[in-house]
């Protein structure tokens, strides 16, 4: 059975998965309403400030790239310290804000302490900064990597607790040596939102989001790939 409740492609990995919310499925989110419920765990979060819901694409969430976002009710703490993890989303940033978007795949909001995901400002060079925080803070650019506006593309982050690497649409883009002092967060994660530590900024994403994963192992380049081909019709592809 597949444990995603897709509708349709063959079976996203599941191994290692800790965290699985889809606006598309109805035992995620029913389509309207506030709560949205992972699909793994018992993770649920709450649909903040005016997150509006799409049907196109088998269903995503809009974001107004002001102050809209989901919250959630505990952290991810399956992740240890210092371990192996995977983020997916599926993205499709509107691009129309000068320097206001941003990309938190998985992050915490707390001042900005304890994050982790992938950023980037589309007005200002969209680059796509990978970005994981505890103790310290700690960040790197994919220089050359950015994001296309108006378009669905699959973004997976992984890290091996040595290599950061970066795929859009399963094709590997970039990675770096990543130190190894990463800390899981300790506070809530959110989805739509990410945070400047020193100042507590908010950077909001605008555009859709649609199903997004954690796995607390790096997948490999054949699982990111089976990932995307689980899902590729739906957005057009």
């Amino acid at each position: 059975s597949n444990i995603m409740g897709f509708y349709r492609g063959p079976n996203i990995v599941t191994d290692g998965l800790i965290f699985a919310v889809d606006p598309g499925s109805e035992r995620s989110y029913p389509g309207s309403g506030t709560t949205t419920t992972s699909l793994v765990g018992l993770n649920t979060g709450t649909l903040t400030n005016g997150v509006a819901f799409s049907s196109s694409n088998g269903g995503s969430w809009e974001f107004d790239g002001t102050d809209d976002f989901i919250s959630f009710a505990s952290n991810s703490d399956q992740l240890s310290d210092n371990g192996s993890y995977t983020l997916s989303a599926w993205l499709k940033p509107d691009g129309s804000s000068w320097g206001s978007n941003a990309i938190p795949l998985y992050n915490t909001y707390n001042n900005g302490d304890g994050s982790f995901g992938i950023w980037h400002h589309f007005g200002h060079d969209n680059i796509l900064r990978w970005r994981h925080q505890g103790t310290s803070y700690t960040y790197g650019e994919f220089s050359g990597v950015g994001l296309v506006a108006n378009t669905w593309q699959l973004t997976t982050i992984t890290w091996d607790t040595t290599t950061i690497k970066l795929y859009k649409n399963a094709v590997l883009q970039n990675s770096s040596t990543s130190p190894s002092n990463f800390n899981r967060c300790t506070t809530k994660p959110s989805i739509g939102r990410i945070a400047n530590r020193t100042t507590g900024n908010v950077y909001p994403w605008n555009g859709e989001i649609s199903n997004h994963q954690v796995y607390n192992r790096a997948l490999t380049a054949a699982e990111v790939l089976q990932n995307y081909n689980a899902q590729k019709s739906r957005f057009g592809l």
